[in-house]
């Protein structure tokens, strides 16, 4: 199982309105594997405090993902604007907990 410890994060725009490629990459030493959904949150400039929601997850089948030292993986994250007029402005994600998939 890969650990959050040895997960380098980034993100990069899509070139699509309303979403964010992030990447994930393998620093630690060994191969490590993920199963489900990755949890992310919409966290402020302070990273304090000011977070957004969850991200909402759909109810689509999870697929194992194995990765080597030094490889990545991505995923695109797709968020519904804020137009609440609250001005709030998130500038980082923060990993959260996974959900794992259901079995049949």
């Amino acid at each position: 199982m890969c650990k959050t410890d040895h997960l380098a994060f980034s993100a990069s725009s899509t070139g699509t309105k309303n979403g964010i490629v992030v990447n994930l990459k393998n620093t630690g030493s060994k191969k490590c594997s993920m199963h489900g959904f990755p949890g992310v949150q919409l966290v402020g400039p302070d990273g304090l405090g000011d977070t957004g929601p969850d991200a909402a997850r759909t109810d689509a089948s999870a697929s194992t993902v194995t990765i080597g030292p030094g490889e990545e993986t991505r995923f695109v994250l797709r968020y519904i604007p804020d137009t609440s007029g609250s001005g709030k402005k998130y500038t980082r994600l923060s990993p959260r907990p996974t959900r794992r998939s259901r079995r049949s």
